[in-house]
């Protein structure tokens, strides 16, 4: 390897540690093996964790003035504090691992990316829509709002995920914020343990416009030029990873490409990058990344390209207090 690809490799492997986790809770009974499961990806990682909930308030906790009524608020929140305490008792967090435990209010997906901002967290893990009907698609939402808005990686839990995961998908676009959601997930892989015994895919999808487009080529001159293209991004993307890639091209809509893809070649992990709001490109694969977060039947990694995170306004929320004020009676 040249001098500059080692400079190169060493500087990436240095810009994302997973040191700090935040992890996102509901408080229900379900979210306690999410938390479960989260903590088991924290701990191969080698990591800590820090744990979230957020207070969602409704009418009746308002005054006649359209304000907050302070006991009211005050009461919720030392429920939910109580409630956080005996989750961190169930699932068996330990006191040397726990950062921080805490209660905030506000929009879950902002809050949740405001912590991991503040905080300076190397990774969110949430879990999957709970439950069924209009609760499930709220969660949803909030997981797909939580991949958009995040400066970090966003892990989203789906029925639990094997250690190391041993199949991993990674739908690649060959943009600049594709590379770095391999790069990163190799990285992430690497530090869970994983080694070339996992089998890793990078998929490409072709559009028949872009087929189209290149009229001087033939279709199956595209096909040939794709697949030489997806080699040299992926060579390009994973000088850190001691084992074999596989790389896929297929041909159609990206959504329902992958999701076929999916279907026919189960997964355990898909590593993508995602997007925030700008452009109608990124809003375009934004939306696979929001499909992801909705169909994908297995956990879900998301990377954002640092540049191009949506910026999370400041509430004066503060974080991080110590954990001792809500995880009262922990296993050590």
């Amino acid at each position: 390897m040249k001098e500059r690809d080692k400079h190169r490799d060493t500087s990436l492997q240095d810009k994302r540690q997973f040191e700090s986790v935040l992890i996102g809770t509901s408080l229900t009974l379900e979210s306690n093996e999410v938390v479960r499961s989260a903590l088991a990806v924290t701990r191969a990682l080698g990591a800590r964790v820090r744990l979230i909930h957020v207070l969602s308030v409704e009418p009746i906790a308002y005054g006649f003035d359209g304000v907050f009524a302070p006991d009211i608020l005050e009461t919720l929140k030392e429920q939910e504090e109580a409630n956080l305490a005996d989750q961190i008792r169930e699932t068996g967090v330990f006191d040397r691992e726990l950062i921080s435990a805490d209660i905030v209010m506000g929009a879950p997906h902002q809050a949740l990316a405001l912590a991991a901002r503040s905080t300076g967290a190397d990774l969110i893990i949430v879990g999957a829509a709970e439950g069924h009907g209009p609760t499930a698609r709220l969660l949803g939402s909030t997981a797909d709002r939580v991949i958009r808005s995040a400066h970090c990686p966003v892990l989203i839990l789906r029925n639990g995920l094997s250690l190391p995961p041993p199949r991993v998908l990674a739908p690649v676009d060959l943009s600049r914020t594709s590379g770095l959601a391999v790069e990163t997930g190799t990285r992430f892989l690497k530090q869970m343990g994983a080694d070339e015994s996992t089998a890793i895919e990078a998929l490409f999808v072709l559009s028949p416009i872009q087929r189209q487009m290149a009229s001087q080529f033939s279709p199956e001159q595209i096909d040939r030029m794709a697949k030489e293209e997806l080699l040299r991004f992926t060579f390009e993307h994973t000088e850190s990873w001691d084992g074999t890639i596989e790389t896929k091209v297929r041909v159609g809509e990206a959504r329902h490409q992958l999701l076929k893809n999916l279907e026919e070649d189960p997964v355990d992990l898909i590593v993508v990058g995602s997007h925030g709001h700008g452009t109608l490109r990124r809003a375009l694969i934004g939306s696979v990344a929001g499909r992801l977060a909705h169909r994908a039947s297995c956990s879900v990694l998301f990377v954002p390209h640092e540049e191009e995170a949506s910026m999370v306004e400041e509430s004066g929320v503060e974080f991080g207090r110590d954990a001792s004020s809500v995880s009262r009676a922990r296993p050590s």
